[in-house]
């Protein structure tokens, strides 16, 4: 029965802290049930490389040298060629970067290629966060909570560097993509609209992946894709899925030195206009829980009334507290990640096989 199973893995999790008793835990344990992570031999998803029938590909591979970011981490999903600036007659106002999990300003190589692009062609760079609730079915109003925390630094440190942020939430039933592409039924003019190239996280999950391809489709531009989650690029790690874990070792650690290391980041040349902010503002999907109006990551953090009210609009649970202790944003994840390496991480592992899980009690697994 799916549903023992699931409460005796939250028992288990619970117990002995397998995925770590916080927001992020919980639903990752719900994610083991209800989404799936579909891996082929040869590709991760269904779009491909296009980088051979693209006219976009050399701007790309121009562009990339001075990132520092592996040609590897990087590939073009579709073959459109990139429209006109406006200044020459086109449409391209922007290149936009679609930030679906990267919520970083730090080691960001996806970001880091939006701000190459950019300079290239002189625009600005946009970043567009979605949080797309189709994928909450099994989260509570504690996971939006602290992404919306995470959100607002991460607004905050773009807004400091020059760099201007647009987050829109996606209700439950929308189309894929609903905020790049838009729908001209429904009135939504998607951000891709002005687009001079677009920059994504690279997808994995299903609906992600759906969202990814449906830009690539119907988008009217390149779409950049890029590795900016794992340390070394799936295809180069294991070329099929490895069923005995030390075949996976035998092949990642060799790599994983060439991909250590801090990437250069360059200062952001051209910013966005007054003029082209109104525009990006009244682009994308809107809550109609708040009228139809814009708001900021930093708006939404301070209106839990009005989270809750989209969380139970959405059949999310809001009958949870928020997680005392956790905060989300990278200054805490990166203040978290320091104090381990330099104070804990020496004998991590030994210690966990001798005493167990339920010693280590501010980490959880293995993999925290």
């Amino acid at each position: 029965d799916p549903s023992d199973a699931y409460r005796l893995a939250l028992k288990l999790n619970d117990k002995y802290m397998v995925d770590a008793l916080d927001a992020i835990g919980y639903q990752n344990v719900a994610d083991c049930f209800a989404k799936t992570c579909e891996i082929e031999e040869s590709k991760v998803r269904e779009t491909e490389n296009q980088a051979v029938s693209s006219a976009f590909f050399e701007t790309m591979k121009k562009c990339l040298g001075p990132t520092e970011v592996e040609e590897s981490r990087v590939r073009l999903i579709n073959s459109k060629g990139a429209p006109a600036t406006r200044e020459l007659g086109g449409h391209g106002d922007y290149v936009l970067y679609v930030c679906s999990q990267s919520y970083r300003v730090h080691h960001n190589e996806s970001l880091e290629i939006a701000k190459a692009l950019a300079a290239h062609a002189s625009l600005p760079v946009v970043v567009l966060c979605t949080i797309d609730l189709e994928l909450y079915a099994t989260a509570s109003i504690r996971h939006l909570i602290f992404l919306l925390e995470g959100l607002g630094e991460f607004e905050a440190s773009l807004r400091e560097l020059g760099i201007h942020m647009e987050l829109r939430i996606e209700p439950k039933g929308s189309a894929a993509g609903l905020s790049v592409v838009g729908d001209a039924a429904r009135g939504v003019r998607g951000m891709a609209s002005g687009a001079w190239a677009i920059v994504t996280d690279r997808a994995y999950l299903r609906r992600a992946r759906d969202v990814e391809s449906r830009i690539a489709r119907e988008v009217m531009c390149p779409v950049v894709e890029v590795e900016s989650s794992l340390l070394v690029p799936l295809e180069l790690s294991a070329e099929v899925m490895e069923d005995v874990v030390d075949a996976f070792f035998y092949r990642f650690f060799p790599l994983s030195n060439q991909f250590i290391k801090v990437i250069p980041e360059a200062p952001v040349k051209t910013r966005v206009s007054p003029t082209l902010e109104r525009e990006l503002n009244a682009m994308g999907c809107f809550l109609q829980e708040n009228h139809g109006r814009r708001l900021t990551a930093q708006e939404l953090n301070n209106a839990y009334d009005l989270v809750s009210r989209v969380a139970e609009n959405n059949n999310i649970a809001v009958n949870v507290s928020v997680a005392a202790g956790v905060e989300g944003g990278e200054t805490r994840g990166r203040e978290l990640l320091t104090a381990f390496v330099s104070s804990k991480l020496t004998g991590y592992s030994n210690a966990s096989e001798m005493l167990g899980e339920s010693s280590r009690g501010e980490y959880g697994s293995l993999l925290s």
